[in-house]
């Protein structure tokens, strides 16, 4: 057996990260267990922040970095092929590494009050099996809008079950003093509830699977808007904004006078109803488009736009750099939970990258800077140790 000294390991990662995944079980029988599952998952992450996109290339980047990881892994055996690497993620409990991934987002994001915690599901493209009927799976993630890192990860069999995950996912997520942020599909009396319960606010949009309320909501606001009243009763805010060859005007009217609303009070501390209207102008094609929303919040039309335009962000700064950056959608791993676990590790890395501020650059850029400079990779890897003592 290989010794590792203390120096060592002292200095290339810390004791906190490579032991974080010991608690994770090992369900292999003994005489398959050449090489460690801590070692098969710190590789794993390592190989995606260099760019890996495939077991494939989990192996080879891992070869290349094995005089490296040999500092701070025990590997009797080397580095697994990617067979190995592929058949211990088919069967390893896809909720051991959400709950990791859960547990490491409290620890290392401080959230200021009254952050917008933006919920929303993703669903990966390729990740379907015709042969077998197996769907495409399904992510419902808790994002932090304001810090740009992902609070927790969960899995749903199709978009309408995010009505069951939601609250789940809201049961281990600390969004106290926070508002929560969900599109239409999460407007749901228990999930207002719950998310009050938590100790936050809520700001939900509100369409047509909630008919009722849509309909309320919606000639509420154009009776307040036509009769021209005064800001006591209808709070007004304009956004404009201008570039990339767009322009767009935003429109934001919030109130408090909701006596209009029934049944008002099975939504959990209701207070606001408000609403969101959008003039896009792009190439010259001018598209307009209203939105209707509920809130707990007292009628402020600042904090409304500020949740309402926070949302997007989960979009802008975790969707599409999964899907762009990592190539989430082109993930055709389908057996068991292996695309289910790969795409947490990749939510994963791309926390630590954003956590890593040393480097004024792209996330792109960062992981070539990970593939090519083991001192940046060890930078990177080093914020869980630097957060968690803070």
């Amino acid at each position: 057996m290989s010794t590792i000294s203390k120096k060592s390991k002292k200095l290339e990662l810390s004791e906190e990260f490579l032991e974080s995944f010991s608690a994770i079980q090992d369900k292999r029988t003994n005489y398959q267990k050449l090489h460690p599952l801590k070692n098969i998952i710190i590789m794993t992450i390592c190989a995606i922040l260099c760019g890996a996109d495939s077991w494939l290339a989990v192996e080879k980047i891992a070869k290349c970095k094995i005089s490296w990881f040999r500092k701070f892994l025990w590997m009797p055996n080397g580095i697994p092929s990617h067979d190995t690497f592929a058949r211990v993620f088919v069967w390893l409990d896809p909720t051991a590494i959400q709950n990791f991934l859960t547990k490491w987002g409290k620890e290392i994001c401080d959230l200021v009050e009254g952050e917008t915690i933006a919920i929303d599901g993703k669903r990966q493209r390729r990740s379907f099996d015709k042969a077998s009927e197996k769907p495409a799976i399904h992510m419902v993630s808790a994002f932090a809008c304001d810090s740009g890192i992902t609070l927790g990860l969960t899995k749903v069999a199709s978009k309408s079950n995010e009505i069951k995950a939601i609250p789940e996912l809201l049961d281990v997520v600390d969004v106290k003093n926070c508002t929560v942020t969900i599109d239409a599909i999460g407007c749901q009396k228990n999930i207002a509830t719950k998310i009050r319960e938590k100790g936050a606010d809520y700001v939900l949009a509100v369409k047509k699977n909630q008919l009722k309320l849509h309909m309320q909501v919606k000639t509420l606001l154009e009776k307040l808007r036509k009769t021209n009243r005064s800001l006591r009763s209808l709070k007004h805010l304009c956004v404009k904004e201008k570039g990339h060859g767009r322009k767009e005007v935003r429109k934001y009217w919030i109130t408090d006078q909701i006596e209009a609303i029934k049944d008002k009070e099975l939504w959990k501390d209701l207070k606001s109803v408000g609403c969101v209207e959008s003039t896009r102008v792009v190439d010259g094609k001018k598209s307009v488009e209203t939105r209707y929303f509920i809130t707990s919040h007292k009628a402020d039309e600042h904090v409304f736009a500020k949740n309402v335009r926070g949302h997007w962000k989960i979009e802008n700064g975790c969707h599409w750099m999964l899907d762009v950056i990592f190539r989430a959608d082109d993930n055709r791993m389908r057996i068991g939970h292996s695309a289910e676990n790969f795409v947490a590790l990749q939510y994963f890395s791309l926390n630590l990258l954003k956590i890593e501020t040393t480097a004024k650059t792209s996330v792109r850029i960062k992981r070539h800077m990970c593939a090519n400079d083991e001192k940046y990779l060890q930078k990177v890897l080093s914020t869980f140790r630097k957060k968690t003592h803070a």
